[in-house]
């Protein structure tokens, strides 16, 4: 056994390597994984939920009710996901700006995401749908205390929000 870890350290040395420090790295790691089939990101210490046909992902500090709708923080912030069938997304798409833009602002708006923040009230809202062929995937962020959810933490949950079809494709 000496003899193995002594032939180890010499090779060590010979490729300009200490022993001592190649013991001590460890390789580093991904901060978040590419979720196959959904092309997604999910951060590191984060958990995807799945309902009814869609998916968020959060911190895995925020609990889930049952049916995995919706997810609650410690400190009261939460997501509530539902779906909606439409026919006509660009028609209902703009209904949608209509009903929930009227104190907030558009953060996007394109052919298969709409997300609308609101700080004008208190919880802060995230609004988001996205579009899925007949089917839109739907949710309702809100932040009770700002300070306790960094801005790169609700977009990647907005981001996190659509459809749970498997596709074969694994980007």
């Amino acid at each position: 056994m000496r003899s193995r870890i002594a032939v180890t350290a010499a090779l060590l040395t010979l490729i300009g390597l200490s022993p001592a420090v190649a013991r001590g790295q460890r390789p580093e790691r991904p901060h978040d994984v590419l979720v196959p089939g959904l092309g997604v990101r999910l951060r590191e210490g984060w958990e995807m939920f799945f309902s009814k046909g869609c998916r968020y992902a959060v911190p895995a500090t925020w609990r889930p009710t049952p049916d995995r709708s919706q997810a609650v923080a410690l400190d009261g912030s939460s997501i509530s996901l539902w779906t909606l069938h439409v026919t006509n997304w660009p028609q209902r798409r703009s209904q949608l700006k209509v009903a929930y833009s009227a104190d907030g602002r558009v953060r996007e708006d394109s052919d298969v995401r709409l997300w609308i923040e609101s700080n004008a009230s208190k919880p802060a809202r995230h609004f988001v749908a996205v579009a899925d062929s007949l089917v839109a995937c739907v949710a309702l962020v809100e932040i009770r205390n700002r300070g306790a959810v960094a801005d790169s933490d609700i977009e990647a949950i907005v981001q996190s929000v659509g459809g749970a079809d498997w596709t074969t494709d694994l980007k």
